[in-house]
C-alpha cells in the first residue's frame, strides 16, 4: 500500500505528526468495542498515529457526531498528536501505577498537582513528573503525547485515557485518567478525589471515552 493511501485527506490535519509544538491550555457502549481489529505493523510510528485519527474521525462521522469530529480535526492541527514524552522510555508500567495509587484519597481541586488537592490531570501529570518525566498539566495538553489508541479492547495498563463532554467547556477533550488493566483506571473526581473507578462496565465512562494513548512501550 503506498503511503498516499493512508494520508488523511483533510488540510487541516495532514500535517498533525510534523512536530509542531502542542499549544498551551490549561486548565458507545462497551460492548460495541469488544473485538479488536486485525493486527497490523507499522515500522513508521506517525503512520499508525494518523491511521489512528483517521479511523477515528470517520467513526465520529459515521455517528454523526460531526462537532465532535471537527473540534478533534482542529485539535490536532493545533498541536499534533504523538508527540513523544521525554523519558518515558524509562518507565515501568507498575511503578507508575503503584505510584498513581499513592494520591487515592486526595481531594479534587482545579488546577491542583499536589497531596494537598488535584485535579484529573494534575493526578496524571504530577505521577510522571514523579519520576522525572515533564508530563504538562491539562487534559487537552496531556492528548498530544503517546500512540493512539481508539478501541479500549486495546488499552494496555499504563495508558492514559481522555475523555469528553463530561463537563461545559469549550475544550473538546475534558477529562483523563490512567488505565490499570483489569477494566479499572484511576482518575480523580470532582466528588471523590482521586479514585479508582471501573471502566468497562460504566456506561457513563464508556459513552464519554474518546480515545487512550501510549507514551510506555512494551
Amino acid at each position: 500500500m503506498k503511503l498516499r493511501h493512508l494520508l488523511i485527506p483533510v488540510t487541516a490535519v495532514t500535517w498533525l505528526l510534523t512536530g509542531c509544538t502542542p499549544p498551551s491550555y490549561d486548565a458507545t457502549p462497551a460492548n460495541a468495542y469488544r473485538q479488536p481489529p486485525p493486527v497490523v505493523q507499522y515500522r513508521d510510528k506517525r503512520i499508525f498515529n494518523i491511521t489512528q485519527f483517521r479511523a477515528l474521525i470517520s467513526r465520529l462521522r459515521h455517528e454523526g457526531r460531526n462537532v465532535l469530529a471537527d473540534d478533534l480535526e482542529t485539535f490536532a492541527a493545533n498541536g499534533g498528536i504523538g508527540h513523544h514524552l521525554a523519558g518515558s522510555e524509562h518507565l515501568r508500567v507498575d511503578a507508575l501505577l503503584d505510584q498513581a495509587q499513592s494520591y487515592l484519597g486526595v481531594i479534587h481541586c482545579m488546577g491542583g498537582n499536589t497531596r494537598r488537592c488535584m485535579d484529573c490531570s494534575g493526578m496524571v501529570s504530577r505521577t510522571f513528573r514523579d519520576f522525572g518525566v515533564p508530563a504538562p498539566q491539562g487534559s487537552q495538553n496531556l492528548a498530544h503525547y503517546g500512540d493512539l489508541i481508539i478501541d479500549p479492547a486495546n488499552l494496555r495498563a499504563g495508558d492514559m485515557l481522555f475523555f469528553e463532554g463530561t463537563y461545559n467547556t469549550d475544550m473538546v477533550i475534558t477529562h483523563s485518567g490512567l488505565y490499570m488493566g483489569n477494566g479499572k483506571f484511576i482518575h480523580t473526581s470532582g466528588k471523590f478525589g482521586v479514585e479508582i473507578r471501573d471502566f468497562w462496565h460504566s456506561h457513563y465512562w464508556q459513552r464519554h471515552f474518546l480515545f487512550g494513548s501510549r507514551v510506555i512501550q512494551p
